[in-house]
């Protein structure tokens, strides 16, 4: 009986260490897309502004 508690409380933890890497790894994901999503947006705001300068020179 005390060895099924201690391995449903390993399994419990391993279980929970899972779930905080996934959200990690999400929370990862989700910055990465977010600077690049940032860096898109300079980027383009760069080109545009080339491009007008080009234009009104």
């Amino acid at each position: 009986m005390e060895d099924n508690k201690k391995s449903s409380q390993v399994v419990g933890a391993t279980s929970e260490a899972k779930i905080l890497l996934l959200l990690n790894v999400i929370e990862q994901g989700v910055q990465s897309i977010l600077i690049r999503d940032k860096y898109i947006r300079v980027l383009l705001t760069v080109q545009i502004l080339l491009i007008l300068s080009l234009l009104f020179n």
